[in-house]
């Protein structure tokens, strides 16, 4: 599964290139911040199962539920829980991103071998 994550990037992309880093000087996201980077904050929130609140979603506001699933992810990741994604929390979740996306890709290896194995030796076991 492919997404745009932070900074509309996508995390596939990013792991191809480990010597990117493009939140350096990434400026804290928090109320009031410029839809897009609430956006790519949101994307990202929701890619990890973090639930928002529909209209900020839609809107791209940084709101009530966006703030709280920034707090639930910093209390998931021990990070400090102010609420605004800072530098570290982008970077956190960058990398959750990138893990999830890895996750994703062995799971599909490992069907994807699973198939050719029943593909070529499967018609004897088929049943059991």
């Amino acid at each position: 599964m492919t997404g745009v994550g932070l900074g509309g990037i996508d995390p596939s992309v990013l792991s191809q290139t480990q010597t990117q880093t493009p939140m350096n000087n990434a400026p804290p996201v928090g109320p009031g911040s410029p839809a897009q980077d609430v956006h790519g904050v949101q994307e990202s929130l929701k890619d990890l199962g973090y639930k928002l609140d529909k209209q900020e979603d839609a809107t791209d506001t940084y709101g009530a539920s966006t703030q709280n699933a920034v707090k639930d992810f910093q209390k998931d990741h021990q990070l400090p829980q102010t609420g605004v994604a800072d530098f570290q929390t982008q970077a956190a979740l960058l990398q959750a991103e990138q893990q999830r996306h890895q996750q994703q890709q062995e799971l599909q290896n490992a069907k994807d071998q699973y198939q050719k194995y029943q593909q070529t030796s499967g018609p004897n076991l088929r049943g059991y």
